[in-house]
């Protein structure tokens, strides 16, 4: 045989190993070593037996090369071997198992399990478990060629979809109904499945879905095709599933009304993340969606043109409000429209476990609507380009949620200066960690002050500040404030500072 030959039929037989496992196949276990004493320049230890396989004779040794004098001396080994030295077979499957469910409980089985399951045979077989797919994400193929209803039958082939629980598609263009109906008469326990930005599913498939999977409490369906989230279609979903989903996400399908939003006040009493943000919702009425789902969570009510509906004082009064919500976001790019002071009190009349409160853009709220909120213990603030009284928001800020408040976001607030960016900063033991003045009216003094005084501050925005001099107008981590710091306290006011 030529030389051009032994190298053909070297490549061929390394084609048919390890490197032929693709990312979601689990072949046979023909091309894994079961453990390292079937390695080529595997040599054993003293006392160890040499794996009675046969192996390809190696190039003969170099005369150059010191021959290695083999030992006389002759041991008697147990017929017994049945505990292997190799590391990794000394590791119990139930060990390992364990080891393999927190790695899926923090990543997804897809693509560790895969992986790891072409380290040898013996990891191979306990990460086919089944009880280790419970939660699959394969987001990360949205862009690849495998990203269509196709690949699913390898899952399916493998009796691993009847365990799964979590299934995220987002991004899987190519997916459609048929896909979705493999997944629907397979995975009897899924709980969650994300199908945001899935253009081709259609509301067959989602009807599918709702049809086999009777223990589905979470459904994605931001970005997705005009039919899936017509009125029609979202009533229907939610008649047959509403009772016991906990977690519905719309977002960004403008097809939604308010009619939808009545299919939800009636249907999900147990809803706690309701995200309706970029829809065509206009009328709103609190108090009804307030008695319709109690146990709210998370509210996102982003990029809306919302109307509040006209309340009386003994419905307001009437109203149990959201008493467990921790995240309200109404940011808007037009306004606010509708999102007032008493729109703002209505939602949050009871949410005394608040956490997160996103305003960006509400242009009629004021700080007269801060002091009655009932949050004892606000942790993220975001008010960019509102127009608020700043002073006298930092005064109610160093009242209330000094010991909370970790995150603060004033960005392109035009009417922020020095005098009120020394409000903040004398808020004593202040705990702020970011904080973000791009594009305010802030200065060197004002800067100074409040790096002089949070000392647990790791990020600050300073982009587009036309008050500050030119090096200091950037994003500063916690390293480069620590610099800025230094910088500021031993620079005058009119010295322009060098770049960081």
């Amino acid at each position: 045989m030529t030389g051009r030959g032994k190298k053909s039929s070297k490549k061929k037989k390394f084609a048919s190993g390890v490197s032929q496992h693709n990312l979601l196949a689990f072949g046979s276990a023909e091309g894994l070593p079961s453990d390292d004493s079937e390695d080529s320049d595997y040599q054993p230890s003293d006392g160890e037996q040499p794996s009675t396989s046969k192996r390809k004779r190696g190039k003969k040794q170099s005369s150059s090369q010191p021959a290695v004098k083999k030992s006389t001396r002759t041991e008697i080994q147990p017929k017994n071997t049945s505990t292997s030295l190799d590391w990794s077979h000394r590791i119990p499957n139930e060990l390992l198992h364990k080891i393999f469910l927190s790695a899926v409980h923090n990543f997804s089985a897809v693509p560790f399990l895969c992986r790891i399951s072409q380290v040898c045979r013996k990891w191979q077989a306990v990460a086919s478990d089944a009880s280790l797919w419970y939660s699959v994400d394969l987001s990360f193929m949205a862009n690849s060629l495998k990203a269509k209803d196709e690949t699913l039958n390898l899952l399916r082939g493998r009796n691993f979809l009847k365990h799964i629980q979590n299934l995220n598609f987002n991004g899987w263009h190519k997916l459609t109904s048929s896909g979705l109906e493999v997944i629907g008469s397979h995975c009897m326990e899924l709980r969650s499945i994300d199908l945001s930005k899935c253009g081709k599913v259609t509301a067959r498939g989602v009807s599918l879905i709702a049809s086999y999977c009777t223990k589905l409490t979470s459904i994605n369906l931001s970005y997705v095709q005009t039919d899936v989230t017509s009125n029609m279609s979202i009533k229907n979903l939610l008649h047959e599933r509403g009772c016991q989903l906990e977690a519905l996400y719309l977002a960004g399908n403008k097809s939604i009304g308010t009619p939808s939003l009545i299919a939800v006040q009636s249907c999900c009493e147990n809803l706690k993340i309701l995200d309706l943000s970029c829809t065509s919702i206009t009328s709103f009425h609190v108090e009804k969606l307030q008695a319709g789902c109690p146990h709210l969570i998370e509210l996102r009510l982003s990029q809306l043109s919302l109307l509040p509906s006209t309340v009386t004082a003994n419905q307001m009064d009437a109203s149990a409000g959201f008493p467990d919500l921790e995240l309200l976001s109404l940011a808007s790019i037009t306004g606010g429209d509708g999102t007032d002071d008493r729109f703002l009190q209505r939602l949050l009349k009871t949410s005394s476990k608040l956490r997160q409160l996103d305003l960006r853009g509400c242009e009629k709220i004021s700080h007269q609507a801060f002091p009655n909120l009932p949050a004892v213990s606000l942790e993220q603030l975001f008010l960019s380009r509102c127009k608020i009284s700043w002073k006298d928001l930092f005064k109610i800020i160093k009242t209330r949620w000094r010991d909370s408040l970790k995150e603060l976001d004033v960005s392109w607030c035009n009417n922020l200066d020095d005098v009120a960016l020394l409000t903040l900063a004398s808020i004593p033991y202040t705990i702020v960690t970011t904080l973000n003045l791009a594009g305010t009216g802030v200065g060197t003094v004002g800067v100074r002050s409040i790096v002089d005084s949070c000392p647990n501050l790791t990020e600050l925005n300073l982009t587009s500040c036309r008050g500050v001099p030119r090096g200091v107008k950037q994003l500063h981590g916690a390293e480069n404030i620590r610099k800025l710091r230094a910088q500021l306290h031993s620079a005058p006011e009119h010295v322009e500072l060098d770049t960081l």
